[in-house]
């Protein structure tokens, strides 16, 4: 049934498939696989690309809902589908409900990726993710500026300055050791 209304041309009644599908999508692992498995998952996805806002707004639930679900053949499926994309295009919404479930998404597949963090993180590197991570963490909401950061901190935090992290000391039970600094061996002419 639900596939032949989300090929239905009527918005309300595609924003009410979209919104069955979605909560079918917060289901157990099984049931979400046999989701997959029909297409409506690929369908929700393309109706993320250009969709009345209402239906966007939905669709971005079910994207969240199928992201965090925990089964482990979701996030190869859910990368495969071009959902780092997707999650992208939630990120530039000036709805606040729709970019947190996009960084909720990202966190959830970040989390799930297992043996493809890294090219997990290279899509999302390459994407422009990072600048929007960033903006993210300056909003006046307070919840998407603490997912931003969260999700910069624990994927993409950098060692910008070596010398700092050198001088981070080390923990022998009850005692610390500092180091100093480590010295230039540069040749100045």
């Amino acid at each position: 049934v639900c596939v032949c209304v989300c090929g239905c041309g009527c918005v309300r009644v595609l924003q009410e498939a979209v919104w069955l599908i979605s909560n079918c999508l917060s289901s157990t692992g099984p049931i979400v696989k046999l989701i997959a498995e029909s297409g409506l998952v690929t369908q929700i996805m393309n109706l993320m690309r250009e969709s009345p806002f209402i239906v966007l707004k939905e669709c971005s639930w079910a994207v969240r809902n199928f992201a965090m679900v925990g089964c482990p053949d979701v996030i190869p499926y859910f990368v495969e589908l071009g959902g780092v994309d997707i999650i992208r295009r939630m990120l530039d919404y000036e709805d606040t409900q729709i970019v947190l479930n996009g960084l909720e998404s990202l966190m959830a597949t970040l989390r799930g990726a297992g043996s493809l963090l890294d090219k997990v993180t290279m899509m999302v590197e390459e994407a422009g993710m990072l600048d929007s991570l960033e903006l993210l963490q300056c909003s006046s909401n307070s919840s998407v500026a603490d997912e931003a950061f969260s999700i910069t901190d624990e994927f993409f935090a950098s060692e910008e300055n070596p010398k700092l992290e050198a001088l981070v000391p080390t923990a022998s039970g009850s005692q610390f050791q500092f180091s100093a600094p480590p010295t230039s061996t540069a040749v100045v002419l």
